[in-house]
């Protein structure tokens, strides 16, 4: 039983270890230069910060992915856009909001369902 118990201590260690740290500097500071490339109108630029933002931590924020949608949107790719409006719509409460900024303006009822 002692022995059981230091070997599941020893998994649980080991297996934390291994997970993203959230760097919230690093990401925090990624996020900022997208936000003022945005204001730049450097949507590439953006882009490129959003990613590198989201490499630093396991989960991004769902504005931040939004904002990244918003982006595809705005550079008409189509199939990014939609890959992240599904991480959003996977992982927040908040798809109302989202629906209502995307649905009429940028695509149709029959392209958000599908």
């Amino acid at each position: 039983m002692k022995y059981t118990f230091y070997i599941l201590f020893l998994v649980i260690i080991l297996s934390c270890s291994r997970t993203k740290e959230f760097n919230s500097k690093n990401y925090f500071e990624h996020i900022n230069n997208a936000e003022l490339a945005i204001c730049d109108e450097n949507y590439e630029k953006a882009i490129s910060e959003y990613k590198t933002a989201f490499d630093a931590i396991e989960k991004p924020f769902g504005k931040d992915v939004f904002n990244l949608a918003l982006l595809s949107q705005l550079l008409n790719n189509f199939e990014k856009r939609d890959k992240y409006l599904q991480e959003i719509i996977n992982n927040s409460n908040e798809l109302d909001f989202v629906k209502s900024v995307f649905v009429s303006k940028y695509m149709t009822e029959q392209e958000w369902i599908n």
